[in-house]
């Protein structure tokens, strides 16, 4: 509850901040308001096959059970983050062809674990760490984005890590590791890091599966 309100806070400042900067359809972005009766966050927040070293895709799967599994992984992960954050995030990565590829490098990326208000020193925002003055035109050129604030967005942050990743892997025809390793910048270390969540991720999915968890 208080993480859910201090993002909320948050965020709003940013709202007032930018007030008489930008029109209203950019102010907009930046609300976050919790919606206990519809279970969810108002956030105003096809793959090319991976290469043969690669984490194996699951089997064929009922988008509901896989987005349960994953919220149920994500909370085990960060046993204090806002279960309503974490149900958002599990729903927006199941938009996608490969969501545990997502959930990985989320989980690689935004510090707290799962934060959509992560910031790095280099200009990285959102969960998946986008960086605006790199991706945000094409980004909005792709109609991905309207403007380079609604990369605070869950949904629009998911959306374009979706984007820059899937254009690796086309980029290096597949390689998963090459592809990460371009996502942050050049260090091989972090493709390493993903790769291994991945795979922990990829291998937890299937023995809770068959346990019925």
């Amino acid at each position: 509850m208080l993480r859910a309100i201090f993002l909320s806070v948050a965020v709003l400042f940013f709202s007032f901040a930018l007030f008489w900067q930008q029109p209203e359809e950019q102010i907009a972005v930046w609300c976050v308001k919790k919606q206990s009766s519809a279970g969810s966050f108002d956030i105003s927040p096809t793959w090319f096959s991976l290469s043969s070293s690669s984490p194996p895709s699951l089997p064929l799967r009922n988008s509901i059970s896989l987005s349960q599994l994953l919220l149920s992984w994500m909370k085990q992960k960060a046993e204090d983050a806002d279960e309503l954050l974490l149900k958002t995030i599990s729903e927006e990565v199941m938009k996608y062809d490969d969501p545990e590829l997502l959930l990985a490098i989320i989980y690689n990326e935004s510090f707290p674990k799962f934060d959509p208000l992560s910031y790095s020193r280099a200009g990285a925002v959102g969960l998946m760490q986008i960086n605006a003055d790199v991706w945000a035109d094409e980004l909005i050129r792709r109609g991905i984005i309207r403007n380079r604030y609604e990369l605070w967005r869950i949904d629009k942050n998911i959306k374009a890590g979706n984007y820059i990743i899937k254009h690796y892997l086309k980029l290096y025809r597949g390689n998963l590791e090459k592809a990460l390793t371009a996502y942050v910048g050049g260090d091989r270390s972090y493709a390493f890091r993903v790769i291994r969540t991945l795979k922990e991720l990829r291998t937890w999915l299937l023995s809770n599966r068959k346990t019925g968890r």
